[in-house]
């Protein structure tokens, strides 16, 4: 029992702490009820008590009306009357009014939802008693008040009294009471009250008005009020509204602005409301006008801070929100603008003929509002219509407010009509500005033969073909003697007449006896056409003539007339070709001619003609008539030649007009003129003499006969033409004459005796030199002969028709033009000091006059082979100078600036190119890396280019490119001795430099030290060049600042554009290292020695010396085992750069011999560690060139934008826009004979493509090339024969003569030497196998697989098992032990 009772008293006590625990979770306002009444103007005093801090909320109330009954609310914290509560707050009204009746709220700060409806708080309901004010009304509520509900929802109209003494009716506008509490018989409707909140009803089940009426009555006291219920339909959004500038946007000072903000559609009641600039609606100066849909903002009179952003707010009363802006800018009278921007930055348009349409669509703006219209190619404006070749439109941007988009879309692209330069022209009464488009149109030829229709027989004629095309085509000439298919065709020579725009003209000269067939074919990157045309050989002009007229007869060619004499003799003879017209006959007045003893027709016919001939002795007057040769086209058809004889008496011989009277006084040496007109009938003949004496023509051009021998005419005189001259004309017994004697004014005197000892002297002299001219010519021309062995013939003109567009450049680059434009006059050029220097070339510095447009004076850098150098050398300089010509021009390359060529025959070539004084990028590192300044933070490990920054901008050190110990007494650097510093360490002399860099930004300051050569130049244990190298160093004297990180990133991008460059003008570099990376001024790098290495490695000469050099550290695996060299390659050598410059110089593989370890290291999957200067993001750069499968090698352009990551914005925006002009550039130079564009990228698949194979050419289907033998075309294999020489003896040739040439040694020792098998055995190293079997490489998993670091500081990239299984031989015991034997770091991990 007891057990019971206790159980009893637990749940009860747990029922009263639930309980309790509930009540005291929120306020207690202490107030016997919900509700109270208070006498109106009276204050009244509430008390509300909890556990957290408390807080009042009052009615809200319209500010204008509180200050108007000064009604006041004071709230006073107060020790709560329960101590189970730790907050008490009281609430004081001070002469409490009717305005403030409503809810009275207590809750804890802070809260969120203070609403009466909200549990969590505690609320009172205060009524006022006030006999003048019945109802919650002010004055301004005497009106009709408008309710809006959605249909089918409960509507509330609040009809509130001031107290609950108050009686509130709601009548219809008709009078009728409404019941409460009374359910709709036909519509269910119910009408409820509640003096808190008003009515409740749900009669909204109709759409539209319904009016109501509020009555509020006490005692002899009524008031009313009246409402308007509007249902509407429910909607889930407010359309957004569009806000329009009736300016445009164009708005100056002080003038206004009108701003009108629209809805398409709704159908809910909305509200407008306005935010500007000024943050307050100034009605002085503004004015809102509200329609149903739409709200007009007028602003007067502006001013500057008018400018902003005004935002048009638009709500309903379903609690729907939704906004507008717009922003606005004041103008100052004088402001002007005009911006134009293409929408996807394409201003270079490239489209093939036939493609139906291209457009552009630019964003414009201007201010004040300019006008737009379109220039054509043509320079003419193009309508804004949509018409049949241009559609211009414009349209609404999404760029900018009041912007728009004028769109051009050129149809039916066509070469000739729309190739060519567009522009966009934006004017206004302040400015004018051009937008320029060009729109490059490439088509295959179209073809046209032009020429006469008949040839005579045994007189050249010219055929001209007629070809529009772009790019420009190379024509080709053939011809046939014969009409029959299988006659062959043969080549025939021909050449350019003439190039207008896109139209180029060749025509050839043909001199045929047959009737034959000509072929024009024209040929471009796009395609090819032929045209055939028959070469009709004649002996009658024009294929039908009438001929063999005496030369008595009168002939009037343009009436058609032949006048003859009474009793002469007619002869006529007429022809036509046989090939064209068939049987030729005479008519005379349309019919046939009789033949009698008079008249014969004589038949005749050659090979080329068929003859009739028409004979008529002692011609009558009857004779006269209309003569026609009539010839037949085919069986039905004729064509006439027509000659009207007309038969007169005769007429005697006399001269009718003439200049020759008495006697002539001229000037000499001008030209002189004789006229003999004259007339009769047989015509009469004139005889000329001089001094009694006959003239006549001779081959002295100087002298001619013209106008039927009436005309003498002397087109230069001399002192022997003086003296008499006489026309004779002349028929049998008839005759006239004329004479004159020709006179000089000025005449010079006889020639003296000493003049003709002047002219014996001059003559023999002539002789002299005549004959040292021969002497010269024999000597050059073998000369020349010489030159042609080593395959420089054709050094100017080229052989363009042999380029296979098939082989990369670097294969034929002999067979490129060498275009004049690039020749410098040598007498212009002034050589000075040696730059740098290889086995066989040179470079030397110079200054060119003249040879950049605008400067006097330019500092150039000048290129040469050295006279004992091979002929290889002077070929490879040669196909460099053409490849640089052809090339095009970037910032990051080495820019041809012009060439000596003309001494070439003799071995004298001068290539002159851009000057960087500060000598290649590895020297430099390794002078300056003592002053290097690393910005990557020790903490986080990436680049803040804020470290070091003082140092940067602050302080420079001198220095020289000559030997020098001094340093910097300003800066504190901590040595780092790399291991192949050799014994005697010393500080490397800092290379006096210009402050070349802006903005330069560093930190903590980190140093190194290396060896240095004799002459100052700071060399490594590695440091040799290949033999074809220049080894450029620095020339300067200046103040410098110190190396940062900053700048190794800057020099890494703007490699990777340089190289990015060449690339996509399809060139191969094949030795890209930091030696062949030249520092210029403005901090700018540029690529040299490109185009080179491959050649090299092909030659002859090399293949015979097993001395040569090689940069094997630098070379991908693939270029070392196979020779195979190509854009995967370079980016393979691209990571090694990368590696120098973020070792600040040092030699890669440091302590690596380059031979056959060094190589299968390379096979296992080994890579050099990052260096301690490179962030993580480049190293992942340098793995991503090293991968062992080279088509999973990063393109130059992923290169580009990865490095430009790391830069600043502004910095790598800077580099990019100085290349500008070099685009411009090229943009015109580039247009014409873009030789490059037209070959085969040097990427690893087209290096592997199998276009020819052991010298034999594979069949092409692709006419217009010439075969391509062995003697021309590189095979990377050399049969019966290893790629490399990797005797030990050569090897030990090359140590003895240059002492540190390592990593440019032939690879592979000998076996006796290194207890260890290759596993390149045959058939992987022999014959042809990069056309063959592709060199194995790795797959997919490359990339995905953990890189391991290992002992020796590299790390090993596991690679594919199938290459792990070739170089198995490497893994053994054997191996290691030879290694260990040797004492290399090296250390196998199992994969």
């Amino acid at each position: 029992m007891a057990y019971k009772v206790l159980l009893l008293l637990v749940l009860c006590k747990w029922i009263n702490f639930s309980l309790g625990s509930d009540f005291y979770s929120r306020p207690h306002i202490l107030l016997n009820g919900t509700e109270d009444i208070i006498e109106a103007y009276d204050n009244y005093t509430v008390f509300c008590q909890g556990n957290k801090p408390l807080q009042w909320t009052t009615p809200t109330v319209n500010a204008e009306l509180a200050e108007q009954f000064y009604t006041t609310f004071t709230s006073e914290d107060e020790k709560p009357s329960n101590t189970n509560f730790k907050y008490g707050l009281r609430l004081y009204i001070t002469n409490m009014t009717y305005p403030f009746v409503g809810f009275y709220s207590c809750h804890f700060k802070n809260t969120q939802d203070i609403s009466e409806k909200n549990d969590k708080n505690d609320i009172i309901y205060l009524f006022v008693n006030d006999n003048e004010n019945l109802a919650l009304l002010t004055d301004e509520d005497r009106t009709i008040l408008h309710i809006y509900v959605v249909q089918h929802q409960t509507a509330t109209i609040p009809c509130r009294p001031t107290s609950p003494t108050v009686d509130v009716k709601l009548e219809t506008f008709d009078f009728k009471n409404v019941d409460l509490n009374v359910l709709g018989e036909k519509d269910s409707t119910l009408v409820r009250y509640n003096p808190f909140y008003g009515f409740y009803t749900n009669r909204t089940i109709d759409l539209g008005d319904t009016l109501f009426r509020c009555i509020y009555s006490r005692d002899d006291k009524m008031q009313e009020q009246l409402y308007e219920l509007k249902v509407e339909t429910s909607t889930s959004y407010i359309p957004a509204p569009r806000v329009i500038d009736e300016n445009e946007g164009h708005t100056n000072l002080g003038d206004n602005i009108t701003l009108k903000c629209n809805l398409q559609f709704t159908t809910s009641v909305v509200i407008f409301s306005w935010v500007t600039p000024t943050g307050i609606f100034n009605p002085s100066r503004m004015k809102q006008t509200d329609e149903e849909k739409s709200s007009e903002l007028t602003v007067y009179n502006t001013t500057f801070n008018d400018s902003g952003v005004y935002i048009c707010e638009v709500s309903d009363h379903q609690q729907h929100h939704v906004s507008r802006n717009i922003s606005i800018k004041i103008y100052d009278e004088e402001e002007h603008i005009i911006t134009m921007r293409e929408l996807t930055d394409q201003y270079y348009y490239e489209a093939k003929a036939g493609q139906d349409s291209i457009i552009w669509s630019v964003d414009i703006w201007g201010h004040p509002k300019p006008s737009f219209y379109w220039i054509d190619n043509r320079n003419d404006s193009i309508p804004e219509e949509k018409g049949k070749k241009y559609e211009v439109s414009r349209g609404k941007s999404d760029i900018g407010q009041n912007h728009e988009v004028i769109t051009l879309k050129i149809k039916n692209i066509d070469l000739i009509r729309d190739f060519g330069y567009y522009s966009l022209v934006g004017t206004n009464h302040f400015m004018e500005k051009r937008l320029e488009f060009f729109l490059n149109v490439t088509d295959k030829p179209t073809v046209t033969l032009r020429s006469d229709q008949f040839h005579l027989v045994g007189t050249p004629g010219k055929v001209e073909c007629i070809a529009a095309a772009h790019p420009t085509p190379v024509f080709e000439w053939r011809y046939k003697e014969c009409l029959n298919p299988e006659c062959p065709f043969i080549l025939i020579p021909s050449n350019i007449s003439n190039t207008e725009g896109l139209t180029v003209s060749s025509e050839v000269i043909i001199n045929a006896k047959t009737i034959g067939i000509v072929e024009c074919k024209a040929a471009n990157s796009v395609g090819f056409e032929s045209e055939e045309m028959e070469y009709i050989v004649t002996d009658v002009p024009n294929g039908f003539a009438m001929t063999e007229f005496d030369d008595t007869v009168v002939i009037n060619k343009k009436t058609e007339t032949a006048q003859y004499a009474v009793g002469e003799k007619i002869h006529v003879s007429c022809g036509a070709s046989r090939y064209k017209y068939g049987h030729v006959e005479w008519l005379v007045n349309g019919t046939s001619i009789e033949e009698d003893t008079r008249t014969r027709v004589t038949y005749t016919k050659s090979e080329l003609s068929n003859n009739v001939i028409l004979d008529i002795d002692d011609a009558s007057y009857n004779d006269s008539g209309l003569y026609s040769c009539r010839v037949s086209i085919n069986a039905s058809d004729y064509i006439f030649k027509n000659m009207s004889f007309l038969i007169t008496d005769p007429v005697r011989a006399q001269i009718i007009d003439s200049n020759m009277v008495g006697e002539m006084l001229e000037d000499f040496p001008k030209s002189v003129s004789f006229s003999c007109v004259v007339k009769g009938i047989p015509k009469p003949k004139i005889f000329w003499y001089k001094n009694d004496e006959d003239l006549k023509p001779k081959k002295d051009q100087r002298i001619s006969f013209e106008n039927d021998n009436q005309l003498l005419k002397f087109n230069e005189t001399k002192p022997s033409d003086q003296g008499t001259y006489k026309c004779l004309a002349i028929y049998k017994e008839f005759s006239d004459f004329r004479e004159v004697k020709l006179k000089f004014k000025n005449a010079p005197a006889m020639i003296q005796s000493w003049m003709v000892y002047i002219i014996v002297i001059l003559l023999l002299a002539l002789v002299a030199i005549m004959v040292y001219l021969f002497i010269r010519v024999r000597k050059d021309r073998l000369l020349k002969e010489e030159m042609k062995l080593l395959g420089l013939a054709n050094f100017e003109k080229g052989a363009v028709e042999n380029i296979n567009p098939e082989l990369g450049i670097d294969d034929q680059a002999e067979l490129l033009p060498y275009d004049r434009k690039w020749e410098f006059p040598i007498e212009q050029l002034k050589l000075g000091k040696q730059l740098g220097s290889g086995a066989f070339g040179v470079v030397l510095k110079g200054e060119a006059k003249h040879i950049v447009e605008g400067e006097p004076l330019t500092t150039v850098a000048v290129k040469m082979v050295k006279k004992n150098a091979d002929n290889t050398y002077i070929k490879a300089l040669a196909s460099e100078l053409k490849i640089m010509a052809h090339l095009g021009k970037h910032l990051n390359v080495v820019n041809l600036l012009g060439a000596c060529t003309k001494n070439v025959a003799k071995r004298e070539l001068l290539v002159i190119v851009e000057y960087c004084r500060f000598g290649n990028l590895q020297n430099f590192l390794l002078r300056h890396r003592q002053h290097f300044i690393n910005q990557i933070d020790p903490n986080t490990e990436k680049v803040n280019y804020l470290i070091g920054q003082e140092e940067l901008m602050d302080r420079t050190y001198s220095v020289s490119s000559n030997r020098s110990n001094i340093q910097s007494p300003l800066l504190k650097y901590a040595a780092l001795i790399f291991s192949d510093s050799g014994e005697n360490s010393v500080l490397p002399p800092p290379n006096a430099m210009g402050d070349y860099r802006t903005n330069a930004n560093t930190g903590i300051t980190e140093v190194t030290t290396v060896t240095q050569g004799e002459e100052g130049v700071v060399t490594s244990n590695n440091s040799i060049q290949p033999e074809w190298r220049s080894n450029y160093k620095g020339d300067y004297k200046d103040n410098v600042n110190p190396i940062s990180t900053k700048d190794l990133i800057a020099w890494s991008f703007q490699i990777a554009r340089g190289m990015e460059y060449l690339a996509s003008r399809k060139v191969l570099h094949g030795d890209l290292a930091a030696r062949n990376v030249l520092l210029s001024d403005e901090n700018i790098v540029k690529i040299c020695d490109f185009g080179l290495a491959k050649n090299m490695y092909k030659s002859d000469n090399y293949k015979k010396r097993g001395d040569c050099p090689l940069p094997v550290k630098w070379m991908a695996i693939e270029s070392i085992r196979d020779r195979v060299f190509s854009t995967q390659s370079d980016v393979w050598s691209f990571g090694i750069v990368l590696w120098e410059i973020f070792s600040l110089g040092r030699t890669p593989y440091p302590g690596m011999e380059a031979d056959e370890r060094l190589y299968h290291k390379l096979v296992d999957g080994y890579r050099l560690e990052s260096p301690e200067y490179s962030p993580k993001e480049i190293y992942q750069i340098m793995t991503d060139c090293w991968s062992v499968k080279p088509t999973f090698r990063p393109s130059f352009t992923k290169l580009t934008e990865k490095i430009g990551t790391l830069l600043e914005d502004t910095l790598r925006k800077h580099y990019i826009d100085l290349n500008d002009p070099y685009l411009a550039m090229n943009t015109k130079m580039l247009d014409k004979n873009d030789y490059l564009a037209m070959l085969s990228p040097p990427t690893f698949e087209a290096v592997l493509s199998p276009h020819y194979v052991n010298g034999m050419v594979t069949p092409q289907s692709s006419e217009g090339y010439m075969s391509m033998n062995s003697s021309t075309i590189f095979s990377p294999r050399i049969a019966n024969d290893e790629v490399f020489d990797f005797t030990t003896a050569s090897r030990r040739k090359l140590s003895s003569e240059d002492g540190n040439g390592h990593e440019l040694l032939p690879m592979l020792k000998d076996k006796n030497d290194l207890d260890i098998s290759s596993p390149l055995a045959s058939p992987n190293a022999v014959s042809n196998p990069g056309y063959h079997l592709p060199p194995i490489i790795g797959t997919d998993e490359d990339n995905n697989t953990e890189i391991v670091k290992s002992a020796d500081n590299y790390v090993n990239m596991p690679q594919n098992k199938n290459l792990l299984k070739e170089c198995k031989t490497i893994l053994s015991s054997d191996s290691k032990k030879a290694e260990d034997e040797n004492r290399l770091d090296w250390k196998s991990i199992q994969v």
